[in-house]
């Protein structure tokens, strides 16, 4: 973008090359691109996970959802929503 190549210009007039515009210019400048992908990358990853346990596990969260669905044990049930719910969460 235009505004990154300036602030790039601006910090070499100021002095700044190499390793020290990376750490001092660059990496604040592309923090939030970053932490926005860790955080979309994480959810989509948690997603997966749930959806792969739910299909094929044999013990875990997913399992126990599924084993007290198919055991009519709405306690499970609702314990194992509200334990992935959580752990989404934080």
């Amino acid at each position: 973008r235009d505004v990154d190549r300036k602030l790039v210009e601006l910090a070499r007039l100021y002095g700044l090359a190499g390793a020290t515009l990376a750490r001092r210019v660059l990496l604040p400048a592309a923090a939030p691109a970053v932490l926005n992908g860790l955080r979309n990358g994480l959810s989509l990853a948690w997603m997966f996970m749930v959806a792969a346990e739910l299909i094929a596990a044999t013990r875990g969260l997913g399992y126990l959802l599924t084993d007290g669905r198919e055991l009519g044990r709405a306690d499970l049930v609702f314990a194992a929503i509200l334990l992935l719910a959580t752990l989404g969460k934080l």
